[in-house]
């Protein structure tokens, strides 16, 4: 992993970050940058809503400075998968599955992880797999 406070049990071939109660960002994997095209340089020290941009599959935005992931009461217990749709560097929208939970650092720090995976909406996939028959431009890569 790539910042300060980096969690030990944090692989570093996941898509992870980490922020403060705040939502600063302090830790950034070398995968999280391989997904969103930020790196570690530049998104450390700030918030993760200015970085990642969520917002619901709907187009809603889901993260701002009151984000309901930094709660206590949401990233309390086992981690739970919330779907948001996430913007890159280069402003192209990815679906992912973000799972947040707790990191008690030695220092006496709590860090709130967030593990990304990239998600495709069951309808999603459908509708492009139904394009892709239907419409033969539709490339392989892209199927």
């Amino acid at each position: 992993m790539t910042g300060r406070g980096v969690p030990t049990e944090a692989s570093a071939d996941a898509p992870v970050f980490t922020t403060d109660r705040e939502g600063r960002i302090t830790t950034w994997t070398d995968a999280a940058e391989r997904l969103l095209g930020y790196r570690a340089d530049d998104v450390v020290g700030r918030p993760c809503y200015e970085v990642v941009r969520g917002c619901d599959l709907f187009g809603d935005p889901t993260c701002s400075a009151s984000c309901p992931l930094l709660q206590p009461s949401t990233v309390a217990g086992p981690p739970r998968p919330h779907i948001l749709r996430l913007t890159d560097a280069r402003g192209r929208m990815l679906d992912a599955r973000v799972s947040v939970g707790l990191v008690h650092e030695p220092s006496g720090d709590t860090l709130i992880v967030h593990l990304l995976e990239p998600f495709v909406p069951r309808m999603a996939y459908a509708d492009h797999r139904l394009r892709a028959t239907v419409d033969p431009t539709v490339r392989d890569s892209e199927r």
